[in-house]
Order: C-alpha cells, then structure tokens, then sequence
C-alpha cells in the first residue's frame, strides 16, 4: 500500500468516524434538550410545591396564633370561674349563717 493510498484509507476512517461522532453530536442535542425540559418541568413543580408550603405555614401561623389567643381566653376564664366559686362559697357561707340565725331566732320566738 502506497502512502496516498494509506492517507486515503486514513482518511476515509476518520470521516467515518466524525459521520459516527456528528450523530453522537446530535443524539446528545436531543439528550440535553429533553434533560433541560425535564429540568424546567421539575423547577416549575418545585416552585409550585414551594408556594403550597408557604401557604401552609401562613395557615399555620394564623392556627398557632388563634391557639394562642384561645389559652389567653381560657386562662381569663378560668380566672373569673374562681372568683365566681369563691362568691358562691361566701353566698354559701351567708346563706348558712342567715339559716342559723334565723332557726335560732324562730326558736327564741316559740320558747317564748
């Protein structure tokens, strides 16, 4: 084999071999264009996932702060149901004493 005939040959590889890598070239295009349309999908459903939990933590937020307004009601609440017993106990307290001196007095008045 002559030294053009080698070159030719060479040559002849080496174009085979940048038809084989030019597809390649074109199938990886495709590859990373599908891979960028995945991607922007999946961002697109991130950024969508991520305004669902900012979403949830604002309800969240306004839940915790009406607990928090409920257990100051509920503490006001139990404040006035105590002073509400402690009356009924002095009413309580009267009423007996009232009862007392008044059987007290009836007997006074039919021993009389």
């Amino acid at each position: 084999m002559t030294n053009e005939e080698l070159l030719g040959a060479l040559d002849s590889r080496f174009t085979a071999v940048d038809v084989r890598f030019a597809a390649l070239d074109v199938r990886f295009d495709a590859f990373e264009a599908r891979f960028d349309a995945l991607i922007g999908r999946l961002d697109a459903r991130f950024d969508q996932i991520d305004a669902r939990f900012d979403r949830v933590e604002q309800r969240l937020e306004a839940v915790e702060e009406g607990v928090r307004h409920a257990h100051v009601q509920i503490e006001s609440l139990h404040a006035r149901v105590d002073m509400v017993a402690e009356s009924v106990l002095l009413v309580d307290q009267k009423l007996e004493r009232f009862r007392l001196e008044t059987f007290r007095r009836f007997e006074e008045i039919t021993s009389s």
